[in-house]
């Protein structure tokens, strides 16, 4: 199926649901150059016309939104539309650099297809995971048993969220999202920290989901906007801010399993709810 786009701003083309076009289709579009057919842009169905009915007259046209501009920009009139299968999935993978250095690696999937609705192009369904190595325990609890550098972290979490994208322009999207986040923290230096707090000693950190413990496990609300930016249609970077309701408060730290009853602070400080990364997305 090709036809031809008939309008600019917005893209138009008269094809449609008898042409078996779904809302959030994946288009390509092409320009003759020399006498051959050349790639030139990327658009997606934004308002799919019904012209099942129309033998003929005047149709509807369906309206396309930009994805990817090519070298024509918004100068798509005459340029031919291609279907292109795509699954609406997306995996992103990069560096965490705040609150710390990191890594994230990041699944999702556009959900429009399962809710059978067409106003709801852009959102998806995402499962997230993070690595965080170089968080510390602030607690001055550390110094006071002789650990002074032996309060070093390593953090991992996973959650599960909602995002939706905005084009706000030709191959930049703005996407807000938000997520609910397990997040476990467990002492690098646990061998030198239970030979100090011996006989009493930190238990081993929790499996998020599978068992729960108050050392070092706490759950919390993640909210925040991602930039995906455009290398080529479905290759992005996507920077990426967020803020968190994270707070240790209920963590128990070393305070606590070293029985110390006169100490007022026994849990886990870990300081910093923003987090910032960028990360490498491909699209399939």
């Amino acid at each position: 199926m090709k036809n031809e786009v008939i309008a600019s701003n917005p893209i138009r083309s008269k094809i449609g649901k008898k042409e078996s076009v779904t809302p959030n289709q994946l288009f390509f579009m092409y320009n003759r150059e020399n006498g051959k057919w050349k790639k030139t842009g990327t658009v997606r169905a934004k308002k799919v016309a019904d012209n099942r009915k129309i033998a003929m007259g005047d149709v509807e046209p369906t309206i396309f939104y930009p994805v990817h501009w090519g070298r024509y920009g918004k100068n798509a009139e005459g340029s031919l539309l291609s279907p292109k299968k795509d699954l609406g999935t997306y995996i992103s993978f990069g560096s965490v650099m705040q609150p710390t250095q990191g890594f994230k690696l990041n699944f999702a999937q556009r959900v429009h297809k399962l809710l059978n609705t067409s106003d709801m192009l852009n959102l998806k369904i995402y499962i997230e995971g993070n690595v965080l190595n170089g968080l510390k325990d602030n607690n001055p609890f550390f110094d006071d048993i002789g650990l002074k550098g032996k309060n070093n972290l390593l953090v991992y979490n996973i959650g599960l969220g909602l995002c939706y994208d905005f084009f706000i322009l030709g191959g930049v999207q703005l996407s807000p999202f938000l997520g609910y986040y397990i997040e476990n923290a467990t002492y690098k230096n646990r061998a030198d920290i239970n030979k100090a707090i011996s006989p009493n000693e930190i238990p081993m950190s929790p499996i998020p989901f599978i068992k729960k413990s108050d050392y070092g496990q706490i759950s919390y609300l993640n909210f925040g906007v991602r930039l995906p930016i455009n290398l080529t249609y479905n290759i992005k970077v996507v920077p990426s801010y967020a803020y968190s309701s994270r707070n240790y408060n209920k963590a128990n730290g070393v305070a606590f399993y070293a029985n110390n009853k006169s100490y007022p602070q026994n849990m886990i400080i870990v300081k910093n709810n923003s987090f910032f990364d960028i990360s490498l997305q491909v699209e399939f």
